[in-house]
């Protein structure tokens, strides 16, 4: 039984430099669209369907020809690949001088992104990216790609209606709103840093929004921000109460007459219960020696036994000083 070494795609040895995706609204009678591609590494689909090589052509590596003209609207997505086929045997290679003199690369030459050896000469075809300028025009790219600076500002996306590209930047630069560019966060100006990723969205061929914008940011830079989150939740916690978080209500002993002093480093709130002697109860209270005020006061109009309860913020290192009058017992608490 004969046997076939032939393949439509990618071989078992071949090696994949690059793989772009295309996509294309088409319009009535269409059927030629741009790609970049190995012949033979070319995949096509035709509003979501995948079409056999035998209904478009792909031999010139850089238009696809439908057999059978698209209709209007229908939505024609290439996906193709730059390969570097593995064939034959690599020459000796002489780097007596630190550069290889001669590899044979029959069929290499010219395949973006492959390193080309000529009679001891190195030269590099690179994958370009798409450049950075006043009217960036994303017509036939790829729909994930990178974008290059030029120190230019972007003010216009033109594009296929319809459409998201996503980009990543390579370089520093400005996108600006403007007739026909929308920024839908960041303002009317993002400054872009390498890393950067954002969606253009095309509303037009000639308006878009520019979505989802995405800072680069570094792993050190994020391990401070969330180490300066946490600090600022921990002060929030530590606010909760008035200030007075982590502390509990303590037993003490605060009678008429004494001065205390607040040590503790933080506010403190005194509270006492009485029991009064008498139809009138009075209790005071003076702040750093300062002018007494009503703690607690009582006036029931009779000569029945009243009880109150007293409140009062003592700030830190304050002294205070209780006076009473008409009270027969008290019962004192500090949060602290």
């Amino acid at each position: 039984m004969a046997q076939s070494n032939a393949y439509y795609g990618v071989a078992p040895n071949d090696i994949v430099d690059a793989e772009y995706r295309y996509a294309y609204i088409a319009t009535s009678g269409q059927t030629t669209f741009s790609a970049s591609y190995t012949p033979g590494s070319v995949d096509v689909f035709l509003n979501g369907s995948k079409i056999l090589p035998s209904e478009f052509t792909a031999t010139d590596g850089t238009s696809v020809v439908l057999g059978t003209a698209a209709v209007l609207d229908d939505e024609v997505q290439i996906v193709s690949r730059k390969v570097t086929p593995v064939v034959g045997a690599v020459s000796p290679v002489d780097l007596s001088n630190g550069l290889a003199t001669k590899v044979s690369t029959t069929g290499n030459e010219g395949i973006a992104g492959v390193k080309t050896f000529t009679d001891g000469a190195l030269s590099v075809n690179a994958v370009a990216a798409t450049v950075r300028a006043a009217t960036t025009d994303l017509t036939g790219e790829s729909l994930e790609g990178t974008l290059s600076d030029t120190g230019v500002a972007i003010t216009a996306f033109h594009g296929v209606a319809g459409i998201t590209y996503k980009r990543k930047c390579l370089g520093a630069g400005d996108i600006t709103a403007g007739a026909g560019l929308t920024i839908l966060q960041g303002g009317a100006t993002i400054p872009t840093a390498a890393g950067d990723t954002f969606e253009v969205y095309l509303l037009t061929a000639t308006t878009c929004e520019v979505r989802n914008y995405q800072r680069a940011i570094d792993p050190k830079t994020a391990e401070i921000a969330n180490t300066t989150a946490n600090t600022a939740n921990t002060t929030a916690n530590n606010a909760l109460a008035g200030g007075h978080y982590g502390q509990t209500w303590q037993p003490v002993t605060r009678t008429a007459g004494t001065t205390y002093y607040n040590v503790t480093g933080r506010p403190i709130i005194l509270r006492k219960s009485f029991d009064g002697s008498g139809a009138t109860i009075r209790v005071t209270i003076s702040i750093n020696g300062g002018t007494p005020f009503d703690f607690a006061r009582h006036s029931s109009g009779n000569a029945a036994t009243p009880q109150i309860v007293g409140n009062c913020l003592i700030p830190n290192d304050a002294s205070y000083l209780l006076t009473e009058t008409s009270v027969a017992s008290g019962v004192s608490t500090e949060l602290r």
